[in-house]
């Protein structure tokens, strides 16, 4: 199957009428599709990185930001290399590449996020092939302009571009219903911690019992959840009890410190702590996600400050709710 065309001229009406509108237009029609598809993937890692510590993930800010960085720089650098591709290997070859290597983000993801024990750098990596979907809009645009006549190539253009800036919004509300529902075998059960409970928890507890429970982390889980703490605040203690020991300095902290400390730390991790400290504690909040039993309205909320609150509801089948503001915008 020839995968060249030996001729096209779409500027030649004759040419045009005679088979090259219907090329042209069934070429963008496929392009299309396939960009969705590519900004889909490329904004992946952004929608999965803030999922990453409620699935147990022990990743620091730092690395979260990186993994949502990582994309944008690798397409930087993937658009400069398409620029050059196109005239090359033709929009046939690009295009199935393209769309064919999209495969290696979404499926390592998908089996990267079933060990919570996953290192980071293998997320760095599959966050630099997610940079594949946007790095390739270099090569459909070009394409896009030489398939049609001067008089539609602004009308070929917008669709494409417009269209394909849907993966975006796919990629936003698709990720977390993926990972939501355990496709890929990960965790089903969003942890969360109540800082108020967390503060009742260390006021009904013994300071023994609290030096007990941090003493069994390793020293690197001590110092990221100390690290949650003021840097003034560790120097003052650590000076009172004249000590640099990570436990003695988090037992020595004031009763409101502790808790904050663990209240920020990664969900798991906190989970794991006050459990060990109080088994019946009310801290943590752990609640499955089913998506054929949750329901999602988007309502407008008009307040007294001259706008509007766009909210989302979701209500789950033990008839709990959750709100979340989207936006705002003026009257």
């Amino acid at each position: 199957m020839k995968t060249w065309l030996d001729k096209w001229s779409p500027e030649d009406e004759t040419f045009w009428n005679a088979g090259g509108s219907k090329i042209a237009w069934r070429t963008l029609t496929i392009t299309t599709i396939t960009l969705v598809l590519s900004f889909a993937s490329w904004f992946m890692m952004s929608v999965i990185a803030v999922k990453l510590p409620v699935l147990g993930f022990n990743f620091s800010k730092d690395q979260l930001f990186w993994l949502t960085a990582i994309p944008g720089l690798a397409t930087g650098f993937l658009r400069i290399i398409h620029t050059f591709l196109l005239p090359i290997f033709g929009t046939r070859h690009i295009v199935s590449f393209a769309t064919a290597i999209k495969l290696v983000p979404v499926i390592g993801i998908g089996f990267a996020i079933m060990d919570v024990n996953t290192p980071f750098w293998v997320f760095a990596v599959l966050a630099f092939t997610t940079g594949f979907g946007g790095g390739d809009f270099s090569s459909y645009m070009p394409s896009t302009s030489l398939f049609f006549p001067q008089r539609l190539k602004g009308t070929a253009l917008g669709i494409q571009a417009g269209i394909g800036n849907f993966g975006v919004s796919l990629a936003q509300f698709v990720t977390p219903m993926v990972i939501s529902i355990g496709i890929f075998g990960a965790s089903t059960v969003f942890t969360s911690i109540d800082p108020k409970e967390t503060l009742t928890v260390f006021q009904n507890s013994s300071i023994e019992k609290q030096k007990e429970v941090f003493a069994t982390l390793d020293s690197e889980v001590q110092t990221k959840i100390l690290s949650n703490v003021k840097k003034n605040v560790i120097d003052s203690v650590s000076t009172a009890v004249n000590s640099h020991d990570n436990v003695v300095i988090f037992t020595s902290l004031p009763v409101k410190t502790k808790a904050k400390a663990i209240a920020n730390a990664n969900p798991k991790l906190a989970e794991k702590i006050l459990n060990n400290i109080s088994a019946e504690n009310t801290a943590v909040k752990n609640k499955p996600i089913f998506l054929q039993s949750a329901s999602i309205l988007v309502r407008t909320i008009f307040n007294n400050h001259g706008t509007c609150e766009l909210v989302l509801f979701k209500k789950y089948s033990n008839e709990s709710f959750n709100k979340r503001t989207i936006g705002y915008f003026l009257k």
